[in-house]
């Protein structure tokens, strides 16, 4: 149902926008997702890869949303069994999200800590512990102190 539900979207958007548009590649993103949940693994990679250079553009490199989709197109290439690829996307969706948020902001610690608890579980996932471990351990780290 998520899956036919941002089809649908996208060809609305698409209509509305025509393609290379933000508002098709944020369209595209969420059926990406839908598609990752679906077990449709091959097409949300190639729905990630599209959004990716639409993103960048748009945004920036360094920018949140881009960060998220090298993080999906990471999940995506893990799915598949593509170790390499998902090394490279979690990596560069590592950096940029450090660029994004900036772990020494205490404003954004909590964000922080979050997205590196992600990469350490699809580190794990990808048979790198090592990098894992050191992620978990850093987003222990970045965590802020709740009551």
């Amino acid at each position: 149902m998520a899956v036919a539900l941002a089809e649908r979207s996208l060809r609305i958007r698409v209509a509305a926008y025509g393609e290379g548009h933000v508002a098709v590649a944020a369209g595209r993103f969420l059926l990406a997702e839908a598609e990752l949940g679906a077990g449709r693994f091959e097409r949300a990679r190639d729905d990630f890869a599209a959004v990716l250079p639409v993103w960048e553009k748009a945004f920036g490199a360094g920018h949140a949303n881009v960060g998220e989709c090298l993080f999906g197109l990471a999940r995506a290439h893990a799915r598949l069994g593509d170790r390499v690829a998902a090394y490279d996307a979690v990596r560069r969706s590592r950096t940029t999200m450090e660029h994004a948020f900036d772990p020494s902001d205490p404003r954004v610690a909590g964000i922080h800590a979050e997205w590196l608890d992600k990469f350490a579980g699809l580190l794990r996932d990808i048979g790198r512990a090592d990098e894992a471990a050191s992620a978990a351990a850093a987003a222990a780290k970045a965590r802020p102190n709740t009551p």
